[in-house]
């Protein structure tokens, strides 16, 4: 991703333009593919499907990390305040090394928190100029939001990222990582060099690490907890409430700005449909889409 980063300025123009076209029409449907299987997963009675709608149509209408949040915590609300009482489920606890890991679990929750917070004060004032903190915090405040799977963070990122490069830029990175081994954040490279023009390997270096430290953090704080936290119902109900919130961000972004700025003529609209529909019916490979993406796309421009 990094190499992809550094290395596309230096392609042919003509060859540059249809790489990157076939790149952001292969984003709408790696896209539709997460929103679906998201939607399947996350929102199976009609009040989740609700949720997820009314996210989605709220942020086609506002923009930002700000609207995002909200969204997330009105899902959780709602989700909470209607949920039907249950009774608490019995949950394992692991007890052995309490004592042992009691201080690395609130210290790693410190330092989480101290960190977001900042992150906050960083994207929300002038007072930190450097670039590396600002990708750092960028990008650690996408990390600590992403629910629900690793292609939450799309939205994420286009939100506190957007204004520093190109949605072509963002999409072809975001297309390139479905061919790279490993989880979605490794777009943090790719975004991170691009960022950091002056210093493409620190930006990547910091986007990546700020990213990931978010769920590391966490998984250390809250490992032993997680699962008799989740078992109460009304946090289990706030849960399931974030999830459909989250299928509602991911569809929006897919509406705008993915497909507003990948799809322009109508053999665009009919190949990626075509190609939904081929993922759909025939289970196609996501190499195999890639490559009929780039054909079409070649014959396009012929």
């Amino acid at each position: 991703m990094y190499s992809l980063a550094v290395g596309a300025q230096h392609l042919p123009v003509e060859l540059l333009n249809i790489a990157v076209s076939a790149l952001k029409m292969l984003a709408v449907v790696v896209v539709f593919d997460a929103t679906l299987a998201m939607a399947k997963k996350f929102c199976r009675s009609r009040g989740l499907l609700l949720i997820a709608l009314g996210s989605a149509v709220t942020l086609l209408l506002l923009s930002g990390i700000s609207a995002q949040v909200l969204v997330l915590i009105a899902g959780a609300v709602i989700a909470r305040t209607f949920a039907r009482p249950t009774k608490a489920k019995n949950a394992y606890l692991d007890t052995t090394s309490k004592s042992a890991n009691s201080r690395v679990q609130s210290f790693s929750l410190i330092v989480f928190s101290a960190l977001f917070i900042a992150t906050l004060l960083a994207i929300n004032t002038d007072f930190f100029s450097s670039v590396l903190i600002s990708i750092f915090s960028d990008f650690y405040l996408a990390g600590s939001l992403v629910f629900g799977g690793g292609h939450v963070v799309l939205p994420l990122l286009q939100a506190t990222v957007g204004d520093a490069i190109s949605i072509q830029q963002f999409l072809t990175g975001y297309a390139a990582a479905q061919g790279v081994p490993g989880p979605m954040f490794s777009l943090a490279a790719y975004l991170g060099a691009v960022i950091h023009t002056d210093a493409p390997l620190m930006g990547a270096l910091t986007a990546t690490a700020a990213l990931f430290l978010p769920g590391l953090l966490l998984v250390l704080a809250l490992h032993q907890r997680w699962q008799s936290l989740a078992s109460q119902p009304q946090l289990s109900a706030a849960i399931t409430g974030i999830n459909a919130a989250v299928v509602g961000l991911l569809a929006a972004t897919l509406i705008n700005p993915i497909a507003t700025s990948s799809i322009h003529t109508t053999w665009q609209l009919l190949a990626v449909l075509a190609l939904i529909i081929a993922r759909l019916r025939f289970k196609l490979p996501l190499w195999i889409v890639a490559v009929l993406l780039f054909v079409a796309t070649f014959i396009g421009n012929m």
